[in-house]
């Protein structure tokens, strides 16, 4: 052959080989198009599995087409989703490029590797292999723990979706496991776990999910108490799973737990709590009935339904008698109620005529019950009914002392200085809330009296009673003495408002029998000011004293504060009216008036008016207050004897002094120019007749009005006999003076000579005429007349 056909030939035969492997990649291609544009198809595969699992990723099927480089052989065609990996089955169901790998449909299995899994349609359960333990989870799936061994998954890919899909087929029986954060689980044979929508199946341990709520009824309640749950803790190991289940009431406090035990396929648990604050009980629970069983008190009825409670026929849902708590029990065959205390050691019956008998730790009951009134009328002391809610029925009103114990609270000592006596107990009943109520009836209003605790010693503050004729009075000392009415909730020392501090009070007790004392403490706001006030209870009689600023005295219990300095004043009540300075100030003519609220403030007299306030301490340290402003413009002093102030050098105008009659005591200038907005400006003061204190001279001034066409100014005097004086220093700065002119209190005008004033020269006197010591020269002007005479015949 020639060279030029050999070489013809083969370049034929190269570009035909070529040609084929262009086909094999193009339809390579359009399988990867076809599995990436749709994860459904409408066909299914002729050879090989719906899909196949290799080395954690998940081969698609996506086409059967022929081999382009061997026309005739046909293939499935599997791709990873990304495209890069390729699996192809043929129609022998040899996989190529696997050697003698080949796959069996009948058995859905690959025959000479473990490698290449199955899967199905669904694209997430495996083919052809044990069922086991299958896991579908939108997190990655690791090892898992049986509380003894680590298993790592047999079978692994994730899908298109991006769920992680893992099969185990090593996991023991019974084994107790979990799946990352997921609930605890019990392996007893295939199952699947599907997180993939983002929540785990509830734990399978327990056929019977926790129960969400519990009903307890407390012997003497009127209602059960709801338990919700609130916590559940877990903890697992080698065929063992425990289970804590915490419920809360109401109040929101945990007090009810109940356990669930798991081990090694037997059930298990228990309950224990506490109801009405003090009724604790325990007791098991069967996890697989739900029942509790083996209480521990005969009085709780506890339960996963709602628990309805039982009334007699005749008689109230509940009776109080000598403490105990009695609930009705049964209605026996004739017709009679019975009721029981929760130990059995009080009984007592009605029967349908209403007639009533018992017996208890108190002795015997007999006598009637009124169902209408829902009343006793019995031979027997602190017997009464209750209703459903266990309050007392038909008491009086009283006195009553709620404690957290009863044996607490049995007897009072009680005094009014002059008659003391003990009281015992009336009655006495538990509340619902577990907490006790003793209650005293008739007694006396206005007395002192003092609390026992359990062992007889009067440890109590010291209270005062009320009138409880008609309206109960109850002290609660659950938590502890409350505030004492016996103490005044303020005591005003002066101007300072000193509020009772409860948290500092004190009691001193000797015993069963007083003496006793007590103190507590009051102080202002920033404790600046504070004063103690003390009780001292000795053979019935209570003394109060108090003490401040290192001094003292007494209080008589009610209003009256006596053994205070002159300066100091304490009383029950604030101040009315300033105790340190006028009763009313004048600045620049705008009046000032005391104000009570704002000395209480400043612990100081405060006087507001006109957008100033003025304050005036104990010590007369004196501080002005322009507008709002709570920086003092002008501050100084107070002379409490001459009523005037020195506010320094300041151009503050005029301050005045006032009493309560509207005289002026005192007024204080600024040094420069002072002007007075006022019509009016007084001096000095002095006492009338009456004892009132009147301003001695003023200068007034009177605009023109309507009616009057001149203005006036006059200067005046506020006593009658009044002598008007103008003098001169003898020398410059001297302080010994002259007279130079003297108008007195007859009108007459009186001119003294420039070295002598102690003869007047020239005396204008308009009643007895005027003289002149010396000469009376008149110009020459005119004739002055001088003399009379009677013109005509002389008189006979």
């Amino acid at each position: 052959m020639k060279t030029s056909s050999l070489m013809m030939m083969a370049g034929r035969f190269v570009e035909e080989n070529l040609k084929k492997a262009k086909d094999r990649l193009l339809c390579a291609a359009i399988g990867v198009l076809a599995l990436l544009g749709s994860t459904e198809k409408s066909h299914a595969q002729a050879f090989g599995p719906p899909n196949i699992c290799y080395n954690g990723q998940l081969y698609a099927y996506s086409f059967t087409a022929d081999d382009p480089v061997n026309p005739g052989v046909s293939y499935d065609y599997y791709y990873t989703f990304d495209g890069q990996n390729q699996i192809d089955i043929d129609q022998s169901y040899n996989v190529a490029g696997w050697g003698s790998t080949s796959y069996d449909p009948g058995s859905q299995t690959f025959n000479g590797t473990t490698a290449l899994v199955a899967v199905g349609s669904d694209r997430r359960s495996f083919l052809g292999i044990s069922p086991g333990l299958l896991i579908y989870s939108n997190n990655g799936i690791g090892q898992i723990y049986d509380g003894a061994t680590w298993h790592n998954p047999d079978y692994y890919f994730i899908d298109a979706n991006g769920v992680n899909v893992a099969q185990f087929e090593t996991i023991p029986g019974s084994s107790i496991f979990q799946v990352g954060a997921s609930p605890y689980y019990i392996y007893n044979g295939p199952m699947t776990l599907d997180d993939s929508n983002g929540t785990w199946p509830a734990s399978n341990i327990f056929t019977n999910a926790p129960p969400q709520v519990v009903y307890v009824l407390a012997q003497g309640d009127s209602a059960a108490t709801v338990f919700s749950l609130g916590g559940t803790n877990v903890s697992a190991g080698n065929g063992y799973y425990n289970e804590e289940l915490d419920y809360h009431d109401q109040s929101g406090g945990y007090n009810l737990t109940i356990h669930r035990y798991y081990n090694m396929g037997s059930y298990s648990g228990d309950v224990a709590g506490v109801v009405d604050g003090s009724n604790s009980f325990t007791g098991l629970f069967d996890p697989v009935s739900q029942q509790f069983s083996y209480l521990s008190t005969e009085s709780i009825q506890i339960s996963l339904s709602s628990i309805t409670v039982q009334t007699g026929q005749h008689g109230p849902p509940y009776i109080s008698w000598g403490g105990l708590l009695l609930s009705y029990t049964s209605t026996d065959s004739s017709d009679t109620d019975h009721y029981a205390d929760a130990a059995n050691t009080a009984a007592v019956a009605i029967n349908s005529g209403s007639a009533v008998s018992g017996s208890g730790p108190s002795g015997y009951v007999s006598g009637v019950y009124n169902s209408t009134t829902q009343t006793f009328n019995v031979y027997a002391g602190n017997f009464f009914a209750m209703d459903a809610n266990r309050n007392p029925i038909g008491l009086p009103p009283g006195l009553n002392i709620v404690v957290g114990y009863p044996g607490f609270a049995q007897d009072i000592l009680l005094s009014n200085n002059t008659d003391t006596f003990i009281k015992s107990v009336d009655y006495s009943y538990q509340r619902t809330d577990g907490n006790w109520v003793n209650e005293y009836v008739n007694v006396p209003t206005n007395y002192w009296y003092l609390v026992a605790d359990d062992t007889g010693n009067y440890t109590s503050q010291i209270y005062v009673t009320t009138d409880t004729a008609t309206t109960s009075n109850t002290i609660d000392a659950v938590a502890g003495w409350p505030i004492s009415n016996a103490y005044p909730p303020h005591i005003y020392l002066n101007t300072a408002d000193c509020v009772l501090h409860w948290e500092t009070q004190a009691v001193y007790s000797f015993g069963s029998s007083p003496p006793a004392s007590g103190s507590v403490n009051y102080y202002t706001t920033g404790n600046s000011v504070s004063l103690g006030l003390n009780w001292n209870w000795d053979n019935g009689v209570v003394t109060w004293t108090w003490y401040a600023n290192g001094y003292g005295g007494y209080w008589d219990g009610v209003s009256t504060f006596w053994g205070q300095p002159d300066s100091v004043r304490i009383a029950l009540t604030p101040p009315t009216s300033p105790l340190y300075g006028p009763a009313q100030l004048y600045w620049n003519g705008t009046p000032l008036n005391y104000d009570g609220n704002a000395s209480l403030a400043a612990n100081a007299d405060a006087y507001t008016g006109g957008g100033i306030r003025i304050q005036i301490d104990s010590a007369g340290n004196v501080s002005v207050f322009v507008g709002n402003s709570n920086i003092a413009s002008y501050t100084g002093s107070y002379d409490a004897a001459s009523h005037l102030f020195n506010l320094g050098t300041g151009n503050f105008g005029t301050i005045s002094g006032w009493d309560s009659s509207g005289h002026v005591l005192g007024t204080t200038a600024s040094n420069g120019n002072m002007d007075i907005p006022g019509n009016v400006l007084s001096l000095g003061s002095w006492q009338n007749g009456s004892g009132e204190s009147v301003n001695g001279l003023f200068l007034s001034f009177t605009p023109p009005s309507s009616s009057v066409s001149d203005a006036e100014v006059r200067f005046g005097s506020t006593i009658a006999l009044t002598d008007w004086i103008w003098s001169r220093a003898v020398t410059d700065g001297s302080t010994s003076h002259m007279s130079a002119m003297q108008l007195d209190a007859n009108n007459r005008l009186l001119l003294f000579a420039p070295t002598d004033d102690s003869t007047p020269k020239v005396v204008l006197d308009p009643v007895n005429g005027s003289s002149f010591n010396g000469p009376l020269r008149v110009m020459q002007r005119g004739d002055v007349s001088m003399g009379i005479f009677q013109n005509g015949p002389q008189p006979q």
